[in-house]
């Protein structure tokens, strides 16, 4: 996936600092993997995200049907969120949406607070959820772009496609081996 090089080039583009975006995509993984949402679903978390942060101020249709939409219990944590940022005067769901109708929800400073607060919520839930192969799929995914951006940023990405291209040639010739194996043996039980 590409989900965290496109956050990260709208994070950047709001302000917001290389480790502040870092805990933020990592907090709403583990958001998206203790939830155990697909990862479609979390993409379309993720670019709600992105949204709102290249739009400067929350909007219903991101924070509503994009993001609270696809993660269970999203909308009342940007409610936590707004209210920690100092973007409304409380935490109530209904505070946050009138305010939100205003246009005056800072989506920079609640999104930095919306971090923290899934961090704590699904932080000790992700430990326990985590570890099975659709997952830990996911998270090299993840770690797989947070590497690309960081060689992008060194430069070395014409490096990084040569050296998965012979990766993938690799993975192509062991799965046309390995199929074969399985054919010989599948052969050999039926005889």
């Amino acid at each position: 996936t590409n989900s965290y090089s496109k956050f990260a080039l709208a994070a950047q583009a709001a302000g917001i600092t290389s480790s502040q975006t870092r805990g933020i995509f990592e907090a709403t993984s583990k958001a998206i993997v203790a939830t155990g949402i697909s990862s479609d679903a979390g993409g379309r978390a993720f670019l709600a995200l992105e949204q709102a942060l290249s739009k400067g101020t929350l909007q219903a249709e991101e924070v509503k049907k994009q993001f609270a939409g696809n993660l269970p219990s999203g909308f009342t944590m940007f409610a936590q969120a707004a209210y920690r940022a100092g973007q409304t005067a409380n935490a109530s769901i209904g505070t946050f949406m009138k305010t939100m109708k205003k246009g005056t929800i800072d989506s920079k400073k609640t999104i930095l607070e919306l971090g923290k607060v899934m961090e704590e919520n699904f932080g000790k839930a992700f430990e326990g959820a985590s570890d099975n192969v659709e997952r830990n799929i996911n998270r090299m995914g993840n770690t797989w772009d947070i590497f690309l951006l960081k060689l992008a940023e060194f430069g070395l990405m014409d490096a990084v496609n040569t050296a998965v291209k012979g990766i993938t040639a690799e993975l192509q010739s062991l799965t046309l081996q390995l199929t074969e194996m399985i054919d010989t043996v599948e052969g050999r039980m039926i005889v």
